[in-house]
């Protein structure tokens, strides 16, 4: 793993030269997600919000390379004995890296990875209130796409589905295998300062 994030630490450096545009935007989002799990137990979606900041570095033609540092809360809701319906939120410190495409002025297609560090998780219900970080895995890679609209030049919304692949519990064999699966739907305004 470190030796993808040195790969694309070097690939954004050495594409730095070429960009002649530089974007810096707020996100501020609403994310519904659940997980994949290999029990296939009845859980449904969580409901909570991201924020952050993008980056937009303009390459060639309609092409960009759209970096976010955001935080960002996943989970889902599941049925715990006696507390009833239960919340697990665990929230991330989220780093997408996304190529983006401007298939016309105003709208555009996003594709990449997305690098998830866990901060907390928490869980909740009518006779619980716990953080169980220690219960799952610290790193979550995930393939993101979307699609995005621009509005006033400067606003932009986007819905974004983001896939997981890794296994989110440290106790698999006890707990199934759990995969993030989250959509977002995101408003971003961006202030223009290169050209």
């Amino acid at each position: 793993m470190n030796k993808l994030f040195t790969l694309l630490f070097f690939l954004v450096l050495g594409l730095n030269v070429s960009f002649a545009q530089i974007d810096i935007g707020l996100k501020f989002g609403l994310n519904v997600s659940n997980v994949s799990n290999s029990n296939e137990e009845d859980f449904t979606n969580f409901l909570n919000f991201n924020s952050g900041v993008v980056v937009r570095l303009k390459m060639k033609d309609k092409f960009f390379l759209n970096t976010e540092v955001s935080s960002s809360n996943k989970g889902f809701n599941s049925l715990l004995t006696p507390g009833g319906k239960t919340s697990n939120q665990l929230t991330y410190l989220t780093f997408p890296v996304l190529l983006q495409y401007g298939a016309t002025n105003k709208i555009y297609f996003q594709l990449g990875p997305e690098f998830n560090f866990l901060t907390k998780v928490k869980m909740k219900n009518s006779t619980m209130d716990s953080l169980v970080t220690g219960n799952y895995n610290t790193f979550d890679f995930s393939l993101a796409a979307g699609v995005g609209f621009t509005f006033l030049k400067v606003f932009y919304v986007e819905t974004r589905y983001s896939l997981g692949l890794s296994q989110i519990r440290k106790s698999e064999n006890t707990f199934s295998s759990y995969k993030n699966r989250t959509f977002q739907i995101n408003l971003i305004y961006f202030l223009k300062i290169g050209e």
